[in-house]
């Protein structure tokens, strides 16, 4: 039986890293399946097709190429179908990849790992199910989508947002807004420039977070809501994270002074901040995310996976088994 799989490339990831590879991954993709390529001009519409795509049965996989940006894209379009993605990672920071043990900035060797999932009889891969995160409003059901990178992803589709890494609010989702602004340095070293100009402005957000129905509330730092351990290009913000446990890991630090900020993030390193009196992690099924204006100033937009979402109230849940990927049945080093 043939396999019919999208595609979908983002060609500046990486600095350029996805259109180097781009036609070698069409190429041999191209031999082992039917390929269709969805990749367009504008990355909603590309979402947008690969969306319909893996609801109406017209592809058994969907492979994207590029970085975070990518993989947040590909699980938007696949979550809750038994479509698997298969990932290139080649972007930036990658580091959904990192965390599920897939290669980074190895294309061939991502490569290996899709077609060998492609292939019924090859037992090396396997599309693994994982959980995924559902970020929505509070309150009754909001229908479609109305306003672009705000909540809903998809054109015309649920007000919702899919996240397979964590959904950050308060001080990291600065970092990554003022990170994102900048066209140098590259990779990794543009959030040590953004941690280094965001410390300099810092005073704590006001948030009332209830985890499971417990409420903590008061003067915060940041707060990750977290499926597997890694934010901003290989931190460990959550380092017990298990995609596969049923469970988020809620990561709530309270407000620390700028000299504590500033070896905040070398902590996020190795995961050492857990170890801080001010930060508490917990694990629940669903969190609630709100401002509290008396206890300080209103948080920025929240990201998911490096991306914009939109403003608090959110509601995070936890949806097990929301999504496949290709993987390997022993992970990547």
């Amino acid at each position: 039986m043939t396999v019919r799989v999208g595609l979908v490339i983002n060609p500046s990831a990486g600095a350029g890293n996805g259109a180097r590879v781009a036609a070698e991954v069409r190429a041999v993709l191209s031999d082992v399946a039917e390929t269709e390529d969805l990749t367009s001009h504008d990355a909603l519409h590309a979402l947008a097709r690969a969306h319909a795509a893996a609801r109406d049965g017209s592809i058994d996989t969907l492979v994207v190429v590029g970085g975070d940006g990518m993989a947040h894209l590909g699980l938007n379009a696949v979550a809750g179908t038994d479509v698997p993605l298969g990932l290139v990672s080649v972007g930036s920071g990658n580091d959904v990849a990192r965390a599920l043990g897939l290669p980074v900035g190895k294309h061939v060797d991502s490569l290996r790992i899709i077609h060998a999932a492609l292939d019924p009889r090859e037992p090396s891969a396997e599309p693994r199910a994982l959980d995924a995160i559902r970020v929505s409003r509070p309150g009754p059901p909001r229908g479609r989508h109305s306003a672009v990178a705000d909540l809903g992803l998809v054109p015309g589709g649920e007000d919702v947002r899919w996240c397979a890494s964590s959904l950050v609010v308060g001080f990291a989702a600065q970092i990554n807004l003022t990170a994102n602004r900048y066209r140098w340095p590259r990779g990794g070293a543009k959030y040590v420039r953004a941690t280094a100009a965001e410390t300099v402005r810092f005073s704590p957000y006001g948030v009332r977070v209830d985890v499971d129905g417990e409420t903590r509330e008061g003067p915060a730092t940041l707060v990750s809501v977290s499926g597997t351990p890694l934010i901003g290009g290989g931190l460990a913000v959550a380092p017990d994270a298990d995609p596969t446990d049923g469970l988020l890991d809620v990561v709530h630090i309270d407000t620390v002074s700028r000299p504590t900020i500033a070896t905040l993030f070398p902590r996020f390193a190795n995961g050492s901040h857990v170890d801080l009196r001010q930060v508490h992690v917990t694990r629940a099924r669903r969190v609630e995310i709100h401002d509290a204006p008396e206890h300080g100033r209103p948080l920025p937009v929240a990201m998911a996976d490096g991306e914009v979402v939109g403003r608090v109230p959110l509601v995070a849940e936890v949806v097990p088994g929301a999504w496949r990927v290709c993987a390997p049945v022993t992970p990547a080093t």
